[in-house]
């Protein structure tokens, strides 16, 4: 029954135009469903309308979001009067949300990609805490290569899985921010007795913000 002229200058219509049912004509095809179910289901229930949508700038015929919100008046005897609307322009503010979710999909899919990598590499791999030197993951070839399952691997020592000479110095190195790269071990491991194996090993500390070790690959 009524719109104020900041509205009907961003609709470009007149408020003879929107009266009734002509309101619908300025909401996104893809958001009116929505838009009518939630306001049927107000009016049901004599309870606030608060919806966000898609109406269409006069001017150029493009769509902007909105955020609108509808509160019923009552009489003195709780009778509804009318509806007091409100609508606010939220349009840059979704578009920044749209765009981080999409951000946190690539992101996730590429984190799921890298995972898959890892797992399913050709080469052992392993973190470690660079205090205790404790498994924080490892892949599948490394589990095999130990000859144990991963979720009985990880929270153990490297020596606990491996005690072979000269590993946990080498740890202690890396630690203290010295790289390992193409060093030869050799021993027995405990899982397989009697298997006496040589290894080339690789490792190097990954520093946190601060500047301190935080793991060891």
């Amino acid at each position: 029954t009524y719109a104020n002229q900041r509205l009907l200058d961003y609709i470009g219509m007149s408020l003879e135009e929107i009266r009734g049912k002509g309101w619908r004509g300025v909401i996104h095809p893809e958001d009116e469903a929505d838009v009518l179910e939630a306001w049927m289901d107000a009016l049901a229930h004599d309870v606030d309308f608060e919806v966000e949508t898609r109406i269409r700038r006069g001017s150029d015929g493009k769509f902007r979001w909105f955020w609108v919100r509808g509160l019923p008046v009552h009489d003195e005897q709780g009778k509804t009067l009318y509806w007091l609307g409100v609508c606010i322009e939220v349009h840059e503010h979704r578009m920044a949300l749209e765009e981080l979710k999409k951000s946190q999909q690539e992101a996730e899919h590429q984190r799921m990609e890298l995972e898959t990598i890892y797992r399913t590499a050709p080469i052992g791999l392993s973190l470690f805490d660079p205090v205790e030197f404790r498994y924080l993951r490892l892949n599948d070839r490394q589990a095999n290569t130990i000859g144990m399952p991963i979720e009985e691997i990880l929270g153990k020592t490297i020596t606990d899985i491996a005690p072979l000479e000269g590993l946990r110095e080498m740890f202690q190195q890396v630690a203290a921010g010295k790289s390992i790269t193409n060093q030869l071990l050799e021993g027995e491991l405990p899982m397989q007795p009697g298997q006496h194996r040589y290894w080339t090993v690789n490792y190097h500390p990954v520093y946190g913000p601060d500047g301190a070790v935080r793991a060891i690959p």
